[in-house]
C-alpha cells in the first residue's frame, strides 16, 4: 500500500472472513458518517496517485502511462462511472493501466471509497435498481461477502524462498552478474525497471506461468508495480523492451 507521501507500506496479514453486509440504501444516497470513512480511506490509500483533490495528479502516478484516472472528467472512463462500475473496478482493477484490485478490502469499505470519489464528479450517473440488484447478486453485498485472506507480498516471498532453496540459489546467481561490472550493459534494461533487484526475480519465479510466454510475464511485471519488485516505470516499456526483458530473465533464470 502507498500512502500520499509515496511510501510503501506493507499490508497486514489477515485471515479470510465474512465482511459486514452492505447497507445498500446508501448507495448513491451515502450518509456523512460513510463519506467521512471514505474520504480517509481515499487520502490513504488512492490520494498518492489519483491527487488529494482527484485530479489524476498524485506524486506516484507522476511515471504513470496511461495517467491515473481525473475523477473530475467525464469521458475516456475504461469501465465507467457509476457506482456498479466503479465497483466492479475496485473489485477486479485494470491491469493495462496499473490500477489494482482492492477485493481483499471489506465490501462497506470500498462503498466508502466510491462514495466519496464520487463527490469529485460533476452530476455523478444513477445506477438503475436492475444494476444494482445485479451488483448485489453477484458479490452477496446485503449477505456479506467472503474475504478472502491477505500476506504481505514480502511475507509471501521470504516464506516461499525459505522453502525453496534451489530458488534462492537461482536469485543469488542472478544478482552476482547484476553486480558484475562486466556485464553492466546486459542489465541496464533490468536495473531501470526495479525498485528491488531481489523482490522482482522472486516474483518472477515464484510465478510458474511468468516465463511461459511473453504475454504472461507482461501481465506479471503490470499486475502490481510498485510492490513486486518492479518500478512503476514498466508501464512505459515498449513492447520490444518488455521482449528483451522477458528474454534476459528467461535466459538467466533458467
Amino acid at each position: 500500500m502507498t500512502d500520499t507521501l509515496g511510501v510503501v507500506k506493507e499490508l497486514d496479514i489477515l485471515e479470510p472472513m465474512i465482511s459486514a453486509a452492505v447497507d445498500m440504501s446508501l448507495i448513491n444516497n451515502a450518509d456523512q458518517a460513510t463519506l467521512d470513512k471514505g474520504k480517509q480511506l481515499y487520502t490513504t490509500i488512492c490520494a498518492s496517485c489519483h491527487g488529494n483533490d482527484g485530479k489524476g495528479d498524485g506524486p506516484a502516478g507522476a511515471a504513470l502511462n496511461p495517467k491515473p484516472r481525473n475523477f473530475h472528467e467525464t469521458e475516456g472512463w475504461k469501465n465507467g462511472r457509476k457506482f456498479t462500475e466503479l465497483y466492479n473496478t475496485l473489485q477486479k482493477g485494470i491491469l493495462t493501466s496499473g490500477m489494482p484490485a482492492y477485493d481483499y478490502m471489506p465490501a462497506m469499505d470500498r462503498v466508502a471509497i466510491i462514495s466519496y470519489v464520487q463527490t469529485f464528479m460533476p452530476e455523478p450517473p444513477v445506477d438503475t435498481p436492475d444494476e444494482l440488484a445485479k451488483l448485489d447478486q453477484t458479490y452477496g453485498l446485503s449477505a456479506g461477502t467472503k474475504q478472502p485472506g491477505q500476506i504481505p507480498l514480502a511475507s509471501a516471498i521470504s516464506l516461499v524462498v525459505n522453502q525453496n532453496s534451489s530458488v534462492e540459489t537461482k536469485i543469488l546467481n542472478v544478482l552476482d552478474k547484476v553486480s558484475d561490472p562486466s556485464l553492466e550493459s546486459q542489465f541496464t534494461l533490468f536495473k531501470s525497471v526495479t525498485d528491488n533487484y531481489r523482490t522482482a526475480l522472486t516474483s518472477v519465479l515464484n510465478t510458474p506461468e511468468a516465463l511461459a510466454s511473453v504475454d504472461s510475464f507482461k501481465s506479471l511485471i503490470f499486475s502490481n508495480a510498485g510492490r513486486n519488485g518492479f518500478s512503476a516505470s514498466v508501464l512505459r516499456l515498449s513492447n520490444n523492451e518488455i521482449t528483451s526483458l522477458y528474454t534476459l530473465l528467461k535466459t538467466v533464470l533458467a
